[in-house]
């Protein structure tokens, strides 16, 4: 009996700032918890890239370069990344 394999799909993530870990752990997906390395590609499933897209940080942001003091906060991915390629389960 085949089984279904989740698609995966290769991306990278970007190295971040000097003081960000360079290992980014996703943990909870139904396909198992994942440790990506910074810059280096990794295959992931959907469910992972749902939770990399979901990750977010707030990042201040001045409403008026005259008044750098008035700032707002938006929201900025947390874990920015790349696709490298797509590849396709097979039944």
């Amino acid at each position: 009996m085949a089984t279904k394999n989740p698609s995966l799909t290769t991306i990278i993530i970007s190295n971040g700032a000097d003081n960000e870990p360079r290992k980014v752990f996703i943990g909870g997906a139904s396909t198992g918890d994942v440790n990506i390395t910074r810059g280096k590609p990794v295959r992931v499933s959907a469910e992972v890239l749902e939770r990399l897209d979901n990750a977010v940080k707030l990042v201040p942001e001045a409403l008026d370069p005259e008044k750098p003091a008035e700032v707002t906060m938006v929201e900025q991915q947390r874990f920015p990344y790349r696709i490298v390629a797509d590849s396709f389960a097979a039944a």
